[in-house]
């Protein structure tokens, strides 16, 4: 796993969500990322942040 990377969220099927700590590593990205507390377009567009139900 890249240093850039965390794991920080999860989706809601148990898959972690990677968390980017540099800005470029966020502008660069093209799959589900959180920065802080900003889910990117690729993770919310997944509609596995809410838990189910």
């Amino acid at each position: 796993m890249n240093h850039l990377f965390r794991s920080f969220a999860w989706y809601n099927d148990g898959r972690q969500i990677p968390e980017a700590t540099d800005d470029d590593a966020w502008s660069d990205l093209t799959t589900g990322t959180v920065y802080g507390n900003i889910y990117n377009r690729f993770a919310v567009n997944t509609g596995k942040l809410a838990p189910p139900g």
